[in-house]
């Protein structure tokens, strides 16, 4: 019936709707009593139906566009979500990394005072500090002049035993090839020299006889 043409099947230079009707747009009837119906408007079904006959068939394709594009946007939910999960995640991880970061520092912070309490000699204290150094501050990598200089004296002393206590992380030392370089400055630079001698003069280091032994 002419109700049930769907408007796509219809050139709008053809027929135009009248109501719930469809009129050949050269209908003579003037008046339309919801009967009558000329010879032009009898023709729309056909016309309606050729028109129709000649779209190409796109039903698939179209139904598989609609199933890809239906994919793609659950696809982008779920990337959303879990863009959204990963950025708490590492909000979690943030938080959690700053309050182990400052639990470290502030036990490390005790620890160094208690140190500072200790009635033990201030080269053992040197020494402990520049041992937990590195968990203190990993932007200051540097060590203290002091603990460098007398790092120096025992490299001088024995580089064996200072490779040996290096490599096996008795405690915490510069890198061998540093001392070399503090070395070679020692023989050629006299300031440094003398700034070397100053530093560890505090520490009254004593030359020790291989052939005696320390009580």
């Amino acid at each position: 019936s002419l109700e049930k043409i769907n408007p796509e099947d219809i050139d709008n230079t053809t027929a135009y709707r009248d109501g719930f009707k469809w009129r050949h747009i050269s209908c003579p009837i003037i008046i339309n009593n919801g009967t009558t119906r000329c010879s032009k408007c009898s023709t729309l079904n056909i016309l309606a139906t050729r028109r129709r006959l000649r779209k190409p068939p796109q039903t698939a394709e179209s139904a598989e566009l609609l199933k890809k594009d239906r994919t793609i946007f659950v696809l982008q939910k779920l990337m959303t979500r879990m863009s959204k999960k990963n950025h708490r995640l590492e909000l979690l991880k943030t938080n959690l990394e700053s309050k182990l970061e400052k639990g470290t520092e502030s036990h490390n912070k005790a620890l160094l005072s208690t140190l500072e309490t200790l009635d033990i000699p201030k080269i053992q204290k040197i020494m402990v500090k520049e041992c937990i150094r590195p968990s203190l501050s990993e932007q200051n990598s540097e060590f203290s002049e002091t603990w460098t200089f007398l790092s120096l004296l025992l490299y001088i002393e024995s580089p064996k035993i200072y490779k040996y206590l290096l490599v096996n992380k008795f405690i915490n030392l510069p890198a061998i090839k540093v001392m070399r370089r503090y070395l070679q400055q020692i023989k050629t630079d006299t300031q440094f020299y003398k700034l070397f001698q100053r530093t560890v003069e505090p520490f009254q280091v004593r030359q020790i006889d291989d052939s005696s032994e320390p009580t």
